[in-house]
């Protein structure tokens, strides 16, 4: 049993706040919550059930809901994401940029055959260059899954900073 700060009200402990005029339970000085003496108000003392009471009891109010309080879990997650897509963003361009240096000529026979038909005897600068422009394009693309997992992981963090204020 607790007493409001309040209204003095004898509450039970089950109750965040007083049902009778919503004062919080650790409301008083310090934080304690003990009543305030106060002569403006009168004292209210529970009423002492008799030993033969027959009366019907009420049921007591249900206890209010506290406020949603946003879990740490998904504010880790978010930040967990957004790492994982940084982290994709530099490996992806870094792999595939090796992949296109260490692959250089068997590629460049691959393009010279696609773009003019035959195998090139020598690598010739206009292939050389197209052929960088593919690679360059090959690396621009392979940034895309870090950008969205980089994306997804900030709407994360984000949707759990719009549940605080709900």
């Amino acid at each position: 049993m607790w007493n409001c700060t309040k209204c003095n009200t004898v509450n039970e402990d089950l109750y965040p706040i007083c049902p009778k005029c919503g004062a919080s339970r650790g409301v008083g000085r310090f934080g304690s919550a003990a009543p305030v003496k106060n002569a403006s108000f009168p004292q209210e003392t529970p009423a002492q059930p008799r030993p033969n009471d027959t009366a019907p009891k009420t049921a007591a109010p249900a206890p209010v809901q506290q406020l949603y309080v946003p879990q740490p879990d998904k504010v880790r997650a978010g930040g967990g994401v957004r790492f994982f897509g940084r982290l994709l963003m530099l490996l992806f361009p870094l792999l595939t940029a090796l992949v296109c240096y260490l692959k250089f000529d068997g590629y460049l026979i691959q393009l010279s055959v696609l773009l003019f038909g035959s195998v090139a005897t020598e690598a010739s600068v206009p292939l050389i260059a197209v052929y960088v422009l593919f690679s360059l394009g090959a690396v621009l693309l392979s940034l895309l899954p870090g950008v969205w997992t980089l994306a997804i992981g900030k709407l994360l963090l984000r949707f759990a900073r719009m549940e605080e204020l709900l």
